[in-house]
């Protein structure tokens, strides 16, 4: 489960960032300044306006 969300805005649908999305977000590995690393999960939008459509 990531640490970190990123969810679209006034999107239609609910997003999850306590469990299993339905929008299948993407999980990137974010080193810290101390070492550790977290996760950020990028939530998708299903008209996929952050690819430029919709």
């Amino acid at each position: 489960m990531a640490d970190l969300h990123v969810t679209p805005a006034g999107d239609r649908i609910a997003h999850d960032t306590r469990g299993e999305c339905v929008c299948g977000p993407t999980q990137t590995p974010v080193p810290t300044d101390d070492g550790t690393v977290r996760f950020l999960a990028v939530h998708h939008s299903p008209d996929g306006r952050e690819y430029g459509a919709g």
